[in-house]
């Protein structure tokens, strides 16, 4: 979909679903990259990382505390989003306006990016080589 067809014009629906439910949607990919594993992949991947109990619990538990503020972050940039679509629909976006909303973005984003990739950091020292190793050969990273 496009974002003609968005609830907000200047996002696809896609991106707005992402925002949303808390997904990635990139903000990671750095981590990944560089043999920081996410959270949410190493779960998927429990069995043929072969977690232990206790990893497991403490990559659910790094991932419930980012989904969390993923989502409310991503609810608050949505909510944002249209009000800046709101305004250009209306013509009624001024200068002062538009920088003051489209700096509380940034810093929206900025935020969000680095929740992602706090879990990433926050769940590598969890893995041992090893799985990090599986990881990036199953996941093709």
């Amino acid at each position: 979909m496009n974002e003609l067809s968005s609830p907000i014009r200047g996002l696809s629906t896609q991106e707005v679903d992402d925002l949303l439910n808390g997904r990635g949607a990139g903000f990671a990919r750095m981590a990944e990259l560089n043999d920081y594993p996410g959270p949410r992949h190493v779960l998927d991947l429990k069995g043929q990382l072969n977690l232990s109990a206790e990893q497991t619990q403490q990559v659910q538990a790094a991932f419930e505390k980012m989904n969390v503020e993923a989502k409310r972050l991503g609810r608050e940039i949505v909510d944002r989003e249209q009000r800046l679509s709101i305004a250009f629909a209306d013509k009624t976006i001024a200068p002062a306006k538009l920088q003051t909303q489209t700096e509380a973005l940034a810093m929206l984003y900025g935020k969000l990016r680095q929740t992602h990739l706090q879990a990433h950091l926050e769940i590598t020292p969890l893995l041992s080589p090893k799985q990090i190793a599986t990881y990036k050969g199953v996941a093709g990273k």
